[in-house]
């Protein structure tokens, strides 16, 4: 069971946030989200890239997530997802984070007729959502062909999310904004969507079987880079055991319903 003596004391009453990026910039490597892709069509450049944005809602607050895990020097340089279930093999590697990086995040391009994974990378997670290639300001680049697919973005304790439409990657350029519309996430603000954390064991859903996990964690006080550490604060304490209870009947009976 946690060990949940002085939390605050150690831990989480402080946040820690990154100058937040600017969310409609044009980006210098493509056009802003939201903009239609055909306005900067590029036939030359191979394979194709993806304009995205997703919240966290362990770390969220207010329109922008932490940035404590970058802050306290615990992200890791190398991509994190070649564990199971991910059992990803890329070898994405960054010598250091720009201020403003949440944390490592795994994209998926999937065929819609076969359901089967096209391509995938790990991208870098901004403060205010947007998924960024290793160098922290370009958008993410895959070896796909162009063409149309589903795109499923996935995170370590986070459940992982699909978009609920093809999107049409034909001029090379996808658009994906799932910050303002529900394909499976948990509403954080009046009309504000976040990927609903509490996915311990990465099985698409929360429920006993994560906080029974959670609750055989032990305490951990000295800065973690974690599974088990929901709030994404860098620490395991009695605060993951609440925001993981906080949704867990809401996605048991989402995850029934599929």
């Amino acid at each position: 069971m946690f060990l949940f003596a002085m939390m605050c004391a150690f831990s989480s009453c402080t946040h820690d946030f990154a100058q937040p990026d600017n969310q409609n910039s044009l980006d210098r490597n493509g056009p802003a989200l939201g903009e239609d892709p055909k306005s900067d069509r590029d036939y030359t450049t191979a394979g194709v890239r993806l304009i995205a944005k997703v919240y966290l809602s362990g770390p969220y607050v207010g329109r922008y997530m932490k940035t404590s895990l970058n802050k306290m020097a615990l992200l890791p340089n190398d991509q994190p997802y070649h564990m199971a279930p991910f059992s990803y093999a890329g070898d994405e590697y960054v010598p250091s984070f720009r201020s403003n990086i949440v944390d490592w995040i795994l994209i998926r391009l999937i065929d819609p007729k076969t359901k089967a994974i096209v391509d995938e990378r790990a991208g870098l997670l901004t403060s205010s959502g947007r998924i960024e290639d290793l160098d922290g300001e370009s958008w993410v680049t895959f070896q796909a062909a162009p063409g149309r697919y589903f795109v499923s973005i996935h995170h370590r304790n986070h459940v992982a999310v699909m978009s609920d439409e093809i999107i049409d990657f034909r001029y090379n350029t996808g658009t994906l904004d799932l910050t303002t519309r529900n394909s499976g996430q948990t509403e954080v603000t009046r009309g504000i969507w976040a990927m609903a954390n509490g996915d311990v064991n990465a099985d698409g859903k929360v429920n006993n079987t994560d906080l029974g996990l959670l609750q055989k964690a032990p305490v951990i006080f000295s800065g973690v880079y974690s599974i088990f550490d929901i709030n994404m604060d860098g620490y395991i304490n009695d605060t993951d055991g609440s925001q993981g209870s906080a949704f867990r009947s809401e996605l048991q009976i989402s995850s029934a319903e599929k």
